[in-house]
């Protein structure tokens, strides 16, 4: 025992001994099999990442460094994480390079000698430092520049709607233009079905058909855009139209220039760039394909694509599309109500789009199913008949279910009530025998039967009259109809003579 402890003695003042790994070091099992030489023993001897960083001082970035490491099973918890072994030879040397020795003391790991040797070896290599985190600097920002060129790269390309040529249609192009105005003209107000992105697909569909109404498109799109303002789809109070706001100081916001930016951001020059990234708050350091992509990623576009449809429009859609389908001035009740009987009528697109969430989803449900607001009204007013029959026969059933309910329970209470009057007959009866045992009983020991005179009254238990020498059977106990539990009455005037719960409470008591 105390050969043990000498040994864990020795272990906690020098690393190198034997006992350094023994126990908690190594997990069981895992030793090479057959005798080692002890040099090759010190050598290969493994520490654990625990013992690594309470032992020398070391921390995990620290021992990252390390390349030589194992991987072991946790021999205390089989379902934890392997364990990370470490050489500790590595482990030691990186502890003496990275430890300073005081003179006459311990290791100083965080003594005063090791501060001061470190802010000497700091002011020593402070040029080195400032170098080495000026070339780190450097490279981040060659590999930013290099992105943002990669990213920007599609928009240097001319756009699709600029290379096709007209003149597919025998018709001419500003009719096709009107159509498409007309399309525009069918958004509705704010909180109608049409929506900015019911009509946006509209348009965009009907454009993919032929390279005429694709051009033509555009001049919808343009149309559109002029709706969405005019009919409050676009809220200037929400991100990132109150920048567009502020930074027109008062005097409104300069579309054009927006969707000249946001188009064809690279023929804009560099500092009309930095311009607008600085009324959005963005920063206007670096270079031109940083700006660009600064500028796209603050309206929402993804890298390499330019806003496809003019900037008021796009936020429209951003804010319809981050909106909730509730009944709102963005969802107007009456549609809600309408929704609400469809459902009830047993429509399966109304109970539908009551359980959207997102409000452009809850559009292009309705706008599929009924086309617009005046559609979804004309359904509504042809299932208010179905739906008032459907009502009436519900209520119908309502009625028929409480009847039978009622009935039910008038049944119940008249089963309880011949209940009760089985019960006290049933003690009637063993009132009679008993009464008939007492007499005969009383007639074998020759006692006669007390005779009951005018002045004196019969006892209470004693009911019935004399007949021929003999009293008489007490009359049958009846239902009084006022009283709510059976009572023995009398055959007289029809009066209980004890009350119900004393009455039962006797019969209990003697008859079980």
């Amino acid at each position: 025992m105390g050969g043990a402890k000498r040994r864990r003695g020795a272990t906690a003042e020098d690393p190198e001994t034997p006992g350094d790994q023994d126990g908690a070091l190594l997990p069981s099992g895992t030793e090479e099999a057959g005798p080692a030489p002890k040099a090759l023993r010190r050598s290969e001897r493994r520490i654990c990442t625990a013992h690594a960083m309470a032992r020398y001082g070391l921390t995990r970035r620290e021992l990252d460094e390390l390349r030589d490491v194992q991987l072991r099973p946790n021999p205390y918890y089989r379902s934890a994480a392997p364990m990370r072994m470490y050489l500790q030879r590595e482990v030691k040397a990186l502890h003496e390079k990275k430890q300073v020795w005081a003179p006459g003391a311990g290791a100083g790991v965080g003594t005063r000698c090791g501060v001061q040797e470190r802010l000497r070896y700091e002011a020593a290599h402070a040029e080195e430092t400032a170098a080495a985190r000026e070339e780190e600097a450097r490279r981040r920002r060659e590999a930013a520049k290099q992105a943002a060129r990669a990213k920007v790269e599609p928009l240097k390309r001319p756009a699709a709607g600029d290379t096709v040529p007209a003149g597919n249609t025998p018709l001419p192009q500003e009719l096709w233009a009107v159509v498409f105005q007309r399309l525009a003209a069918t958004l509705e107000p704010q909180g109608g079905v049409r929506g900015p992105g019911v009509v946006t697909v509209d348009i965009v569909f009907a454009g993919l058909a032929c390279r005429d109404m694709f051009i033509a498109s555009r001049a919808g799109l343009e149309a559109l855009a002029e709706e969405v303002a005019a009919k409050r789809h676009l809220d200037m109070q929400m991100e990132p139209a109150r920048s567009l706001m502020a930074g027109g100081a008062g005097s409104g916001v300069d579309w054009d220039r927006w969707d000249k930016l946001l188009r064809t951001p690279m023929s804009c020059k560099v500092p009309e760039l930095k311009s607008a990234c600085k009324e959005m708050g963005e920063m206007v350091s670096g270079t031109k394909p940083e700006l660009v992509v600064r500028l796209l990623a603050h309206f929402g576009l993804p890298d390499g694509r330019r806003c496809p449809v003019p900037l008021r429009l796009w936020l429209a859609l951003r804010q319809e599309r981050n909106s909730y389908a509730r009944p709102s001035p963005r969802n107007n009740t009456q549609i809600a109500l309408a929704l609400k009987d469809l459902s009830e009528a047993g429509d399966h697109t109304a109970a539908g789009a009551l359980g959207c969430s997102a409000l452009l989803t809850f559009r292009r449900l309705l706008a599929r199913a009924y086309g617009d607001t005046a559609g979804l009204m004309a359904a509504h007013r042809a299932c208010l008949p179905r739906l008032a029959e459907i009502r009436a026969e519900r209520a119908r059933r309502a009625e028929e279910e409480r009847r039978a309910f009622e009935e039910q329970r008038r049944r119940r209470a008249e089963e309880q009530r011949q209940i009760l009057q089985e019960r006290w007959q049933q003690a009637y009866r063993r009132q009679q025998e008993l009464h008939e045992l007492r007499a005969a009983a009383g007639q074998g020991q020759g006692a006669r039967a007390p005779h009951s005179s005018e002045g004196v009254k019969a006892p209470h238990h004693a009911a019935g009259r004399l007949v021929g020498g003999r009293r008489s059977a007490p009359a049958a106990p009846q239902l009084h109809p006022t009283a709510h539990c059976c009572c023995a009455v009398s055959a007289a005037d029809g009066r209980p003579k004890r009350s119900p719960a004393r009455g039962m409470a006797e019969g209990i008591r003697m008859y079980g």
